[in-house]
């Protein structure tokens, strides 16, 4: 399937499959409990950036982060040059979108009425990722996000040390809350010294984080876990999609 990206203005292809074995997380909302250390509460706050410049603090406060303030924009275009084609992605109409991907819009679904429109909450496992990386997700997907959970561990899943870049650092997620354009964002830090925990298992447990961590920024049954590596990334269309059509794959009372 195709749909329209933000980030070039073309088309590219979308992995449905991906997302949709993804989010069969979100609606049981099931957690278990991981032997680590984490804050006892994630003082989650709402601060969306009132200033139409947020582009230019975003690059000014990228500056104070790096030794080379000119590393992590990938383009000089103004934030304006962007928004214009989201717009257009945007403000196309639901029965439309949702028919390219062989949907009904929930104008249309069985029930007859208008459903909420679904949150989309984000997660993944971070590292040493450029903030190239973060612009360029940031780009395609600014805006849509309800909230944004990222766990950054203090070792590898070999148990190879290494330092935290983004939690503990409240510079950095205000620059990922400029470049997402979302309010709610919670960069947890994993540490876990069992040597026992290592592998897959050491992964899992940090995702078991990132669902307790949507769960503290009210998600709801029946909204959208969007649980991925931090380079994967779907098209802005169809990430509307989600949220707008009928697929049965993602009621929770069918």
């Amino acid at each position: 399937m195709i749909g329209a990206s933000a980030s070039t203005g073309h088309p590219r292809p979308v992995r449905r499959k991906t997302v949709i074995l993804a989010l069969i997380l979100a609606p049981g909302l099931l957690f278990t409990a991981a032997s680590v250390w984490r804050s006892e509460s994630l003082k989650i706050e709402a601060t969306p950036s009132t200033s139409k410049d947020w582009y230019h603090e975003y690059l000014k406060l990228f500056g104070e982060l790096s030794e080379k303030p000119d590393i992590g924009v990938l383009s000089n275009r103004s934030f304006d040059f962007f928004e214009n084609i989201r717009k257009a992605i945007d403000n196309v109409e639901p029965n439309v979108r949702c028919s390219r991907y062989g949907f009904q819009s929930n104008n249309n679904s069985p029930e007859g009425h208008q459903k909420r429109k679904r949150k989309i909450y984000y997660g993944a496992l971070i590292a040493s990722e450029p903030w190239e990386l973060f612009h360029i997700v940031g780009t395609e997907t600014f805006g849509i996000f309800e909230g944004m959970v990222f766990v950054e561990a203090n070792r590898t899943q070999n148990l190879t040390p290494r330092p935290f870049l983004r939690a503990f650092n409240n510079q950095a997620t205000l620059i990922i809350q400029q470049l997402f354009g979302v309010p709610k964002v919670a960069v947890i830090p994993y540490i876990n010294e069992d040597v026992n925990v290592r592998g897959l298992k050491r992964e899992h447990d940090q995702r078991d984080e990132i669902i307790r961590g949507w769960k503290e920024m009210g998600m709801q049954p029946d909204d959208i876990g969007f649980l991925c590596d931090a380079d994967e990334v779907f098209t802005r269309d169809f990430l509307l999609a989600l949220q707008v059509c009928h697929i049965p794959s993602l009621e929770y009372n069918e």
